[in-house]
């Protein structure tokens, strides 16, 4: 999906440039975009989303699976870090 968004994304981009060039008066100006900051803006989208779904699958490694299940099915009656050891 993150390749599938990134492509789309650098597409629509290349694309409508023209066009976002008139709406944001650049022409005018003569202001030039450098092509780093696409590449800059796709990097920083890129490794959000990596870091966003790499993260918490490892804090997800770390726990106890029948803790996790127990404090499931008791709901928030139980304290999950009550029987965790040391």
């Amino acid at each position: 999906m993150l390749v599938d968004g990134v492509v789309t994304d650098l597409a629509l981009r290349l694309s409508l440039r023209r066009m976002s060039r008139r709406i944001f008066l650049l022409d005018k100006y003569n202001v030039e975009l450098a092509p780093i900051t696409l590449i800059a803006a796709t990097a920083v989208v890129t490794l959000t989303a990596v870091l966003a779904t790499c993260l918490p699958a490892l804090r997800a490694t770390r726990v106890d699976p029948l803790i996790a299940r127990r404090s499931e099915y008791l709901g928030s009656f139980a304290a999950p870090c009550a029987n965790r050891a040391p």
